[in-house]
C-alpha cells in the first residue's frame, strides 16, 4: 500500500486500520505486507521548518542563506534539533 503528498496521511491510516481488523478476526483478512509514502504531508509547521534545513543538507542552498531562513522560522524549529545548530 502507498500514497504519496496528502495521501500519506490517509495510507498511514489505512494501513492502521487494516491491521487492526485483521488482528482482531475481521473478514475479509486483508493480506498486507507493509505501507510506503512518499513525500507525505506531515503538518503545516513540520513541513515548512523542515524545508531550509533538508535543502542545506543536499547542499542546495548555502549555509548563509540556511541561517537566514532558519532565523525567519526560528518558531517552528524543535529544541536541540539539528536544524537549530
Amino acid at each position: 500500500m502507498g500514497g504519496d503528498s496528502y495521501g500519506g496521511k490517509v495510507t498511514v491510516l489505512t494501513a492502521h486500520e487494516i491491521v487492526e481488523g485483521n488482528e482482531g478476526g475481521q473478514k475479509p483478512l486483508i493480506n498486507i505486507k507493509g505501507y510506503l509514502v512518499g513525500n507525505p504531508v506531515t503538518g503545516e509547521k513540520v513541513d515548512t521548518s523542515s524545508q531550509a534545513p533538508h535543502a542545506y543538507g543536499l547542499g542546495i542552498i548555502s549555509k548563509e542563506l540556511y541561517k537566514a531562513s532558519m532565523g525567519k522560522w526560528s518558531r517552528c524549529v524543535h529544541k536541540g534539533s539539528e536544524t537549530t545548530k
